[in-house]
């Protein structure tokens, strides 16, 4: 049972119509800050889970802030992000760091959460993830319709070449524009690892009360009850990857310009 220091703290000034007045332009922006927890996050990162738990440590419902999914561009829809800080929301969105987006974060006063994860390990889970739920929609490339019937081979060639390069662009949009509204960090590895202490860790830059008993309670990625669509949840999965796709992902790297600290974040530093 959340306590009532915590429930205290989540409950909405909405009835005296103060944050109707702040979403318009009339009061101090400062007051709608991180009513929206927002996860901008790379497909097949571990983001759902992520998202799970933030949303029991904090008692939030998980909402979407854009116009549009399926294959479309996760971008930031103004009136989907003014229900999400009314609502009290964590949002989970494969959203890049473009000027709008930012935009939007900034006049919501949000402080998103990056996650990010190993890029060959990405493609594993990608191959993965398109069997276990038949179907490619995304927004990183148009998969081709007969894509499910290809080999093993030219499906890990086409999610090499046609998926990894949004990757590479989500990463550099973060990293250029991050800074704009103080973006938070984090990888697979660490929130997998340790997930209750990441999650408390990213409450607490957040300056956000945490349940502590529903975070451990949900902590667990197979047995919490809720669908977090894992499909293995372990590193070191790109090491299967063939040393043509990897050398390619290293080369894209190169193109990119990316320093060790990138390369280390997207699995890339061997």
């Amino acid at each position: 049972m959340i306590n009532r220091q915590i429930r205290k703290h989540l409950i909405e000034d909405s009835s005296s119509g103060t944050l109707t007045r702040t979403l318009s332009g009339y009061r101090d922006p400062s007051r709608l800050r991180n009513r929206c927890i927002f996860l901008a996050c790379a497909p097949k990162s571990g983001s759902t889970y992520m998202a799970r738990l933030l949303e029991a440590a904090t008692h939030r419902s998980g909402l979407k802030a854009s116009y549009q999914m399926g294959h479309d561009e996760q971008n930031i829809y103004e009136p989907a992000l003014r229900r999400c800080v009314r609502k009290l929301s964590v949002v989970q969105q494969h959203t890049q760091g473009g000027d709008n987006n930012i935009a939007l974060l900034a006049k919501f006063s949000l402080r998103p959460i990056v996650l990010t994860r190993s890029l060959p390990d990405i493609v594993m889970s990608l191959l993965d993830h398109v069997h276990l739920h038949k179907h490619t929609r995304n927004p990183m490339a148009f998969a081709p319709g007969d894509f499910l019937e290809w080999p093993e081979e030219d499906q890990l060639h086409w999610i090499t070449w046609s998926y990894m390069p949004w990757y590479f662009s989500f990463y550099q949009s973060w990293k250029t524009n991050g800074p704009r509204v103080d973006a938070i960090w984090t990888e697979f590895s660490e929130m997998i690892a340790r997930p209750v202490e990441i999650v408390r860790e990213v409450l607490g830059k957040l300056e956000l009360p945490c349940d502590e008993a529903s975070l451990e309670s949900a902590s667990d990625p197979h047995k919490s009850g809720k669908f977090t669509r894992i499909n293995k949840g372990v590193e070191g999965r790109g090491t299967d990857l063939a040393p043509h796709l990897l050398d390619h992902l290293h080369r894209l790297a190169d193109t990119w310009k990316f320093n060790q600290e990138d390369r280390r974040r997207l699995g890339l530093n061997a």
